[in-house]
């Protein structure tokens, strides 16, 4: 019993840096399998929510709008109907697993500094709000809280926050100066 138990020690004090790369390789291994079959199983709701009318982006890189959907031997067939915007219209027929992700982009807008104000995707909304800062005299001077204030208004804390604290960074180096 003695000598097992000596062999068995000395095996592990020779061996453990071999056995610690190893069990940390079962466990990449295993969280890496949790991840996939997580991703796999988002990916298989996202399928098959899709329904007629939904805007989507493919791995490919197109964007467009499902047409209609339809089972075949092979999974489900997608005709997606493209380049609406530019006025043509398009189609292609997609396999189902072609479909990267819901298309959730949004508009980029830049003020008359520069500065990119994201804005929802409604076009209207964003050529009134050009027309009004347009047509608008120039402002009588106002209080600082008051011109924050007046610059996000209608914004949502996720749209505020990053410019808020870059342009509060530059009006705090203004004053410095």
């Amino acid at each position: 019993m003695t000598f097992s138990s000596l062999a068995a020690g000395s095996f592990i004090e020779q061996y453990w840096p071999v056995l610690v790369i190893v069990a940390a390789l079962v466990v990449l291994y295993v969280v890496s399998m949790i991840r996939r079959r997580k991703d796999m199983n988002q990916a298989q709701q996202m399928l098959n929510e899709l329904k007629p009318g939904t805007k989507v982006k493919t791995y490919t890189g197109f964007y467009g709008t499902i047409d209609s959907i339809r089972e075949t031997t092979d999974g489900k067939v997608v005709m997606l109907k493209i380049g609406e915007d530019g006025g043509k219209v398009g189609y292609i027929e997609i396999d189902a697993n072609a479909i990267y992700g819901i298309d959730s982009k949004t508009d980029v807008v830049y003020d008359k500094e520069g500065n990119v104000i994201v804005k929802d995707s409604k076009e209207k909304k964003v050529k009134e709000e050009k027309t009004v800062i347009e047509d608008q005299p120039k402002p009588i001077k106002k209080s600082k809280k008051e011109k924050k204030q007046e610059e996000f208004d209608g914004w949502s804390a996720s749209d505020i926050k990053p410019v808020k604290e870059e342009k509060e960074k530059k009006t705090e180096k203004s004053e410095e100066k």
